[in-house]
């Protein structure tokens, strides 16, 4: 058997075999990775998405406010605007939702005719699950 150098075909095929088989992975593993990212893009842009039709749904809703505050009595208006009124602290609560378990949540404080937003933020409306695990304390 006649060898060609240092290295015989047999060991040069093994070696082309093993780069082409690493670089099929390096490959897929590439592949796995950018689709993963694609995904993960695409969810935030959809939460982004809906949080801002939320905020447009509120400032719409502020503006109808304005126009029933003026025309009706307040508690009228924030009747018919779907907010939880709290007479003695007199502050008015509504809620959006925003995803599956998260809602938008906006405080205002409404004096007569004029309003003054206390708060607005998102909310996790799913309960909360705690989980436990037992952990070994060093003794038995």
């Amino acid at each position: 058997m006649k060898k060609n150098g240092i290295f015989s075909t047999g060991i040069t095929s093994l070696v082309m075999i093993l780069v082409v088989l690493a670089l099929s992975i390096f490959g897929i593993l590439t592949y796995l990775s950018g689709r993963n990212d694609y995904l993960l893009t695409c969810r935030n842009g959809d939460s982004v998405q809906q949080y801002y039709e939320a905020v447009g749904k509120k400032e719409a809703m502020l503006q109808q406010l304005d126009v029933l505050l003026e025309t009706s009595s307040m508690e009228q208006a924030l009747e018919q605007l779907g907010f939880s009124w709290e007479p003695e602290t007199g502050r008015a609560t509504w809620s959006c939702p925003v995803r599956e378990n998260c809602s938008y949540i906006l405080t205002l404080k409404i004096d007569g005719k004029s309003w003054e937003v206390l708060s607005e933020y998102t909310e996790n409306t799913q309960p909360w699950q705690e989980e436990t695990i037992e952990i070994w304390s060093g003794e038995e």
